[in-house]
């Protein structure tokens, strides 16, 4: 968007607009930039770098480069590409009953964002009655600010303590959730922690929010990234929405495990068939 400012003394229809501070996140990747030292390492968003510290682009995804290079310029469908979003879930959920039975809804979105905000504006627009949205402290920055912004009740659980995960702490703050409140949850490789709840935990996690019929939401940014193995990583998601029946949203990005910014919001549910 480009706004331009008028000159004259009438009122601006920005004056009370709110200021939001500077994502954490983007000031390191500014300050990285900025520093003269020719021995800097940039720590900020978490991607593939070579040892001069450029980007490193995985051979697949140059592959995948030439062969879509020529690949035309239309419109996607509204709900994006049909074949992406087929793979896509596939990778995730093959081998599961949701799967097998025709039971995930996708769409495409733009980026992490994007998809997070697409899941929220559903729940909004299915029920738009006042709801709780549940996210770790810490989290992501942009968690907050996107479900407030979409009018949710935004509370915090405790995650970190003692550099580790703070499973009574959480848990603590998980069992006193409304009933209907949605639950953000990190698939894995937590953000910013890095520090994931172990199989055991998922299942006592998941147990609450079975029991209270909480909704969850898993913001899945890392899948194959941080082990190695995408079935591994999605472990928790599977549990969820193929063990336990649970519908769900589940985000799915491939920014940081392939380096594309592709993402899906993907929603096993028991009556929408793909």
């Amino acid at each position: 968007m480009v706004s331009i400012q008028d000159s004259s003394p009438s009122p601006s229809f920005f004056e009370n607009a709110q200021y939001i501070p500077v994502d954490a996140i983007f000031q390191v990747m500014k300050d990285f930039l900025a520093d003269p030292d020719p021995k800097k390492v940039n720590l900020g968003p978490g991607t593939y770098r070579d040892e001069n510290g450029k980007p490193w682009i995985l051979p697949s995804v140059q592959l995948a480069t030439t062969l879509v290079a020529n690949c035309g310029h239309e419109y996607l469908p509204i709900l994006g590409s049909q074949v992406f979003r087929e793979e896509a879930v596939k990778l995730v959920f093959n081998g599961t009953k949701p799967y097998s039975e025709g039971r995930i809804a996708s769409c495409q979105a733009l980026s992490g964002t994007g998809a997070l905000y697409l899941a929220g504006s559903v729940l909004r627009k299915v029920d738009p009655t006042p709801k709780a949205v549940y996210i770790t402290n810490p989290t992501w920055t942009n968690h907050d600010l996107l479900f407030s912004s979409l009018g949710f009740d935004v509370k915090y659980l405790p995650y970190y303590k003692d550099k580790t995960f703070d499973f009574e702490g959480y848990m603590s703050g998980l069992v006193t959730a409304p009933a209907g409140s949605i639950i953000i949850l990190h698939s894995c490789a937590h953000n910013p922690t890095g520090c994931d709840p172990s199989k055991e935990q998922w299942k006592k996690i998941a147990s609450v929010i079975q029991d209270r019929h909480l909704f969850p939401i898993f913001d899945s940014a890392y899948l194959g990234f941080n082990s190695g193995s995408v079935n591994e990583d999605a472990w928790a998601i599977k549990y969820f929405v193929d063990e336990l029946g649970l519908e769900a949203s589940i985000c799915l990005s491939f920014a940081k495990s392939m380096g594309l910014y592709g993402i899906l919001s993907l929603f096993p549910t028991n009556v929408m068939e793909l």
